[in-house]
């Protein structure tokens, strides 16, 4: 699995940067709501990816263009989701191929790959779409029922929530570096008491540790909640040391150490 690294990301060491291009009419018009957005940007942090922009572009070759470039050169890999089938409305592959400057074939293998699952009838010939791709597409074999399509740093995955998930966790297995560990303090004071020392700390422990500050509205017990992220453990614990002990006892509602999953808080 490691080798999906080195053909995504070379030979670079350290955290990888992603980016995301949710693409579909669907989801701009909100007939659907995304789904593989948070899962992705969960499954990252847990993998300790850095996640640093998401494009939602519609269903338009141009569109998916324009947002895949941008991605695939700023980023070390960029992931797309949606525009994957039979449909018309399915232009991934022809934009992806059109951004390289490639053109669309069929993969033999990919299309025996097809017929196994949706058969040989008018229906199954349909889907047959699925393995027309980008000339310089590689298929990466993730030990799931379908392997994931790739084109140098740019990785397309299927829209459809199941499947991406499974691709998800099967391709970040061997993508991943040190994750992400969050601490967590909540403050009865106002954000206003806590951007001085929030504004020190994050210039004492630049690149180490990164501060977040999140005023709660309505609720009772705390106003404030900090998050501090690293991926060195010691220097989280000086950070959040170092924070608490800028203000009494009594103004700290709570403190949660080495989480390193959000979801859902």
């Amino acid at each position: 699995m490691t080798t999906f690294r080195r053909q995504l990301a070379g030979d670079k060491e350290g955290p990888l940067t992603a980016g995301v291009v949710m693409i579909g009419d669907e989801l701009l018009s909100g007939k659907v709501r995304d789904a593989n957005g948070p899962y992705l940007i969960d499954a990252l942090r847990r993998h300790g990816l850095d996640l640093e922009e998401i494009h939602f572009v519609s269903d338009d070759v141009d569109a998916i263009i324009e947002s895949v470039d941008l991605v695939r050169h700023r980023r070390d890999i960029c992931f797309t989701s949606g525009g994957i089938g039979p449909t018309h409305d399915d232009v991934s592959m022809e934009a992806v191929a059109k951004a390289f400057g490639m053109e669309l074939e069929l993969r033999e293998d990919l299309a025996a790959v097809v017929a196994t699952f949706f058969g040989n009838d008018e229906s199954g010939q349909a889907w047959q779409k699925m393995a027309m791709v980008p000339t310089g597409c590689r298929l990466l074999d993730l030990a799931t029922a379908w392997p994931a399509y790739t084109v140098e740093n740019v990785v397309m995955l299927p829209g459809v929530p199941q499947i991406f998930r499974r691709q998800v966790d099967a391709l970040l297995a061997g993508l991943g570096s040190r994750p992400v560990v969050t601490n967590v303090a909540y403050f009865r004071i106002d954000e206003g008491q806590l951007a001085r020392p929030l504004t020190d700390l994050a210039e004492a422990f630049a690149g180490a540790v990164s501060f977040g500050s999140y005023p709660v509205i309505g609720e009772v017990e705390y106003q404030v909640k900090v998050t501090m992220d690293s991926r060195d453990p010691a220097a989280l614990a000086e950070a959040t040391r170092n924070l608490l002990e800028r203000f009494p006892e009594q103004v700290v509602h709570a403190v949660e150490e080495d989480i390193s999953n959000l979801e859902g808080r």
